[in-house]
């Protein structure tokens, strides 16, 4: 179990120290993402598919910056973070819109296992909910990434939506969401 970290939103006193350690740990779980983040327009794109075109992760990482995101640190080290955009409107989900769209999670490969994005989430559910209220907290992800549809379903997340083979073959897109009313 990991101790002695922090999560805390950037902000203009600490993004300096951060950005670069945010940059390294999206080259890191780039292609753990289907499809890889770098063959992405932006965080909220709705045309995904396993076609992989290499636009780096400049346009990724410029709207991801553009939106409000937490770190979690333990003394020099990134063990994870949460962007997401507040008040974000989903037009393909007028029931759950507008809603806090958490559109990033990522975890650190070395820190896995440690219960970081069960922190993170739970920091999204509590501190954020008291910061930025609204009435959904909502996320997308794929089907076959099973590790991660089981920490939303434990957290109480239900699907809420699915897009069939919108990532390929045999993937679908999966819309989780959270009741914070």
């Amino acid at each position: 179990m990991l101790q002695n970290f922090t999560i805390e939103f950037m902000s203009e006193t600490n993004v300096k120290n951060i950005k670069d350690k945010l940059r390294d740990l999206l080259s890191v779980v780039d292609y753990e993402f289907v499809p890889s983040l770098s063959s992405r327009d932006g965080t909220t794109q709705t045309a995904l598919s396993s076609s992989e075109k290499t636009l780096e992760l400049d346009s990724y990482f410029k709207g991801m910056m553009e939106q409000i995101n937490i770190v979690m640190l333990s003394n020099d080290n990134l063990l994870g973070f949460v962007s997401f955009r507040h008040n974000h409107m989903l037009d393909s989900l007028e029931g759950y819109s507008p809603c806090t769209y958490l559109s990033t999670i990522a975890v650190n490969p070395r820190f896995r296992g440690g219960k970081v994005a069960t922190k993170l989430y739970s920091f999204m559910m509590n501190e954020v909910a008291a910061k930025y209220p609204s009435n959904y907290l909502l996320t997308r992800t794929w089907s076959t990434n099973e590790i991660h549809i089981k920490l939303l379903k434990n957290l109480g997340f239900q699907l809420v939506k699915t897009v069939e083979n919108q990532r390929g073959g045999g993937i679908d897109t999966v819309y989780y969401a959270f009741n914070q009313r």
